[in-house]
């Protein structure tokens, strides 16, 4: 049996969740997309420490950064 076998046959079966099915397939990719936001603020995050390290800052002068980055990652969770 073929792949192309197997959707005609489970069509019928899945025909009365259709609308179900495309929302969850359209949820799964929205969250796939959000969970990329921890790598996207990681990279962020390397750069700008490894930024302040070469320049010889201190704490004090890291604290925006660390703000920012507190607040967006505990909104993505929220």
């Amino acid at each position: 049996m073929t792949i192309s076998n197997l959707f005609r046959h489970l069509y019928p079966f899945v025909k009365p969740y259709q609308k179900l099915l495309l929302a969850t397939l359209f949820l799964t990719a929205i969250g796939s997309f959000a969970a990329q936001v921890n790598a996207l603020i990681l990279r962020y995050t390397v750069d700008h420490v490894n930024e302040l390290l070469l320049a010889n800052k201190t704490l004090k002068d890291g604290i925006k950064l660390l703000t920012f980055i507190s607040i967006v990652l505990i909104g993505k969770e929220s």
